[in-house]
């Protein structure tokens, strides 16, 4: 099976941490997957994910109630002081669909500006690698999704400027990153089927394909 690689490893995996932050499909990977992800890799996976995450500081009417992280208020550039890596080895960071959906500005590929996506990105990292630099981080870009990518938000940008920026920064950043905008294989013909809510994917989409990438992103 496409798992076999965990036998090779064995106690070396043992008992090793995987933190999933970001919004709600993250949360929901979490939620579903926790004791298959523990079964096959035999690490730790824990959720820091919260629905409605964005990348960035939000600057909107919802400001207040998105900045920064907590577990009712939701950023991950503001998270990355706060949440518990400690224990952590790999820590992974899904999201940006929300930041589309806010009108979040991409920002220049070095920015430091953590009301752009760039800037949240670089600073973020920054943060994390400072209280631990031999932290493991793994980026995933927002979930393809043919509802968003077929309207523009208010900035002109469809959902897939948004990935392309994250994969750009990471790569300058020499951070992994994985593209959900090709990895998914949601598409217009299985749309309705796979997100029948136009944003969260299915259980078995979990399962199959999201547990499949992360595991193989480690």
């Amino acid at each position: 099976t496409w798992y076999k690689f965990v036998s090779t490893e064995g106690q070396v995996n043992y008992n090793k941490q995987v933190n999933m932050t970001g919004d709600s499909i993250a949360a929901s990977f979490s939620a579903i997957n926790a004791v298959d992800f523990k079964k096959i890799t035999l690490m730790n996976l824990i959720n820091s994910a919260y629905g409605g995450s964005t990348l960035a500081n939000r600057t909107d009417g919802l400001a207040v109630t998105y900045n920064p992280w907590s577990f009712v208020t939701r950023s991950y550039v503001g998270a990355t002081n706060i949440i518990d890596i400690t224990n952590t080895d790999t820590l992974f960071v899904w999201a940006g669909v929300h930041d589309n959906a806010a009108d979040i500005p991409l920002g220049a590929i070095d920015s430091k500006d953590i009301e752009t996506i760039a800037g949240a990105i670089n600073v973020g990292v920054a943060n994390y690698l400072t209280r631990k630099p031999t932290l493991n981080i793994v980026f995933m870009t927002p979930t393809n999704n043919p509802y968003r990518e077929a309207t523009p938000n208010g900035l002109g940008l469809k959902l897939s400027d948004y990935s392309n920026h994250i994969l750009a920064v990471c790569a300058r950043l020499s951070i992994r990153c994985v593209n959900m905008l090709t990895g998914a294989n949601i598409n217009e013909s299985n749309k309705v089927v796979v997100l029948p809510d136009q944003l969260h994917p299915i259980n078995e989409w979990h399962t199959n394909i999201g547990l499949k990438t992360v595991i193989r992103n480690i």
